[in-house]
């Protein structure tokens, strides 16, 4: 997957993307809609409560 390409890991928090503030997974569905497959996006998230930064390249959704 594009966020594990991007070194995320199950229990990550993601809590900017893209530099806009995500609280939950309605927000981080917001801000992926807003852009399109193959944009790269910054991506900020707490691992065991340390703040790491990233960027991810966002992909298409299959059904």
């Amino acid at each position: 997957t594009g966020a594990a390409q991007a070194g995320l890991r199950e229990g990550d928090v993601i809590v900017r993307l893209a530099g806009t503030s995500v609280g939950g997974l309605e927000d981080l569905r917001a801000v992926i809609r807003a852009r399109r497959p193959g944009d790269i996006v910054s991506v900020l998230y707490l691992r065991d409560g340390e703040p790491y930064t990233t960027s991810a390249t966002l992909g298409t959704r299959i059904d």
